[in-house]
């Protein structure tokens, strides 16, 4: 009996032990049905940590027992794959033993202790390690020992070790319940391809069909490893590219290999030859639907773009077979019937595929479900739908839909699915999401800077993209340094009611010390940051001249006595508002913002002169600047990360 036999067999048994020992003598229903669980009392346990165990069953303790909740226990205990079965027995506990406790005794699966790798000297132990579903620290099962083999074939065949024998054996401890693991590998000679050649091609070049092989011959810069797995989907890539060339018959008849080593070569150096039967090449004779009454052979012949006559790509074919069904599709026409079928012309060598419809009413939206929700709430993705319930089914609708849910970055997956409704007609489309981390902490320190200064820096930013699960974004930023000091928080909403119209606010504050800032040169003017047509006549800074000099410098800095140095404040506030018009191709957001700010610069008036006007209006007061941006953004991605194809 194997090991898997062996846990359902013990399974069994304890199904039957456990009602045994829980059954009363009374025809009532047991005592313990409907007790509260107490306590759990754990014996057997070798080498499985019993805190794993009370982690498990601590979610049990306060719950009145049923059978579907021991159900739910015994099915979480055997999912740790721990254990061969366990026995459970029911005891009174508790004042007026009037409680329940459950004793369980564990019979545990054998524990892998230790694991050697025999006869690997292509490979090292590291690495077949690595792959190993029954390692170090796992616990017994057959099925884990033969994956764990398949694996390290597979990282042979990868190095061109085609003909690797692997077998695994192992003793068990029956005193600690612990298995020493062997894994004995036999390499054999590593096989190198020397040569790829073709036999049978005649209409395609050999170096055409070469180009479409993964497998290469060994060079400078390829090894060349012989991989028998890689053939396979060698043989299919030749298969498509001749069936993309108008030969829809073609076929890989054999692949052999001939050995063509040398007397130096330290592995086997193969030929590998592809025998090609390549059929006849045809031509494409257009698509034709029948039974049609919906839409017009006109309207189907728009979406087709092959001309009759081209050589026959059958790929592109079945794109052009799913444009004209997703006419259907997108319309409601779920329910359709459509075949389709190659009329072959043998003496045109023309093919002419033909759909055959059977039309049936179009699919209503029943309603709408969104699944796998954690935090938000379910608005957030709602409004993000591009149809809703009554409305006909669209396939269109139904993937850009999915690929709104995607962009809004709460999610890191989303699936579909459509289920019927519960009336004739009716449809249900299911998304399910996966929520990812919509909580961001990032802080971090950095020791360094000048002798003056305190030589630590520091920042933090938080950040919520989820804000309670309404898809509000909330982020607070601060930094903290010898020469700068700056705090900042913000707040966006992308949606306005119903509405793609986005609204944020930003507050910031900022303390920085500036140096080596230039001062104004004596009997210059103040720098007002353009300069006059006349040289002659410019600002300079201190330490100069001339505006002259300071050109002939190449507006070097003076002297370090020339130069000041200042502490700038800014407070600011920022509103920013944008609106999405959504398009078939994409979307395009026209945003503005303002930024109000309130600046002040803090120097010695009676030591510095600053260079700059603006430093110096900013000395004798506080003053406001103000920020207007206007911006323009076109998104033609389906997917704002991992995008497939569009561009911004």
């Amino acid at each position: 009996m194997n090991m898997r036999k062996s846990r359902r067999f013990f399974c069994a048994i304890l199904i039957i032990l456990f009602s045994l020992s829980l059954l009363s003598a009374a025809e009532e229903a047991p005592w313990y049905i409907g007790k509260r669980i107490a306590s759990f009392s754990n014996t057997g346990l070798q080498n499985v940590d019993e805190s794993t165990i009370l982690d498990i069953q601590y979610a049990y303790l306060d719950e009145p027992f049923t059978d579907e909740l021991f159900n739910e226990l015994q099915g979480e205990l055997y999912a740790l794959d721990y254990f061969s079965y366990f026995l459970a027995e029911a005891q009174r506990t508790g004042e007026g033993n009037n409680e329940l406790e459950i004793v369980m005794d564990f019979y545990e699966l054998p524990y892998i202790n230790q694991v050697a790798i025999e006869g690997n000297t292509g490979i090292k132990t590291k690495n077949i390690e690595e792959v190993l579903l029954s390692g170090e620290g796992t616990f017994l099962q057959e099925q884990n020992i033969e994956r764990s083999k398949e694996e390290i074939r597979k990282l042979y065949e990868e190095k061109g070790y085609a003909d690797t024998e692997i077998s695994s054996s192992y003793e068990i401890d029956e005193t600690t319940n612990t298995v020493s693991l062997v894994f004995t590998i036999i390499e054999n000679k590593q096989k190198r391809i020397g040569e790829i050649t073709f036999e049978g091609n005649t209409t395609l070049a050999s170096d055409q069909l070469e180009k479409q092989l993964f497998s290469k011959t060994i060079s400078y810069f390829n090894s060349g490893y012989y991989n028998p797995s890689t053939i396979e989907t060698d043989k299919q890539n030749l298969i498509t590219f001749y069936q993309s060339n108008g030969f829809v018959d073609a076929a890989i008849s054999e692949v052999r290999t001939e050995d063509i080593s040398r007397e130096d070569d330290e592995y086997t150096r193969l030929r590998v030859i592809y025998q090609i039967e390549e059929g006849e090449q045809w031509k494409f004779g257009g698509i034709e639907v029948e039974g049609n009454t919906v839409f017009s052979d006109e309207q189907f012949q728009d979406l087709i773009s092959m001309k009759e006559g081209a050589v026959l790509d059958i790929s592109r074919v079945q794109k052009e077979i799913e444009a004209v069904t997703d006419l259907y599709w997108n319309n409601g026409y779920i329910f359709n019937l459509i075949s389709s079928d190659m009329v072959r012309d043998e003496e045109n060598k023309v093919i002419t595929f033909i759909l055959t419809v059977q039309e049936n009413q179009q699919a209503i939206v029943e309603d709408i479900r969104i699944e796998g929700l954690t935090k938000t709430k379910p608005y957030v993705f709602e409004r993000e739908l591009t149809f809703s319930r009554g409305d006909i089914f669209s396939k269109e609708a139904l993937i850009r839909s999915a690929q709104n849910i995607y962009n809004t970055l709460i999610v890191t997956d989303v699936q579909f699915d459509i289920i019927n409704g519960s009336e004739e007609g009716t449809v249900v489309p299911v998304y399910t999401v996966v929520e990812g981390n919509q909580m961001d902490i990032q802080f971090g320190a950095t020791f360094g800077g000048n002798v003056d200064g305190f030589p630590v820096s520091g920042f933090l930013q938080w950040s919520d993209k989820n804000l309670g699960g309404t898809g509000r974004d909330l982020a607070i930023t601060t930094n903290l340094s010898p020469d700068t000091q700056n705090f900042s928080i913000s707040f966006t909403d992308g949606w306005f009611k119903d509405y793609r119209w986005s609204n944020g606010l930003s507050f910031n504050f900022e303390r920085s010390k500036k140096q080596s800032v230039l001062q104004r040169g004596i009997g210059s003017e103040y720098y007002t940051g353009h300069d006059v047509a006349i040289l002659e006549d410019n600002a300079y800074p201190l330490g100069y001249d001339s505006y002259l000099s300071y050109l002939a410098a190449d507006k070097a800095l003076p002297a370090n006595s020339d130069l000041m140095s200042y502490l700038y404040y800014r407070i600011s506030l920022g509103y920013n508002t944008g609106y999405t018009f959504m398009f078939r191709p994409g979307s395009l957001t026209v945003g503005g913002g303002l930024s109000i700010g309130l600046n002040y610069a803090d120097y010695n008036h009676s030591v510095y002169d600053p260079y700059e006007r603006l430093i110096k209006l900013y000395g004798d007061s506080w003053k406001f600047s103000n920020r207007l941006s206007l911006s323009f953004a076109w998104d033609g991605r389906d997917r704002i990360e991992n995008t497939s194809k569009g561009y911004y």
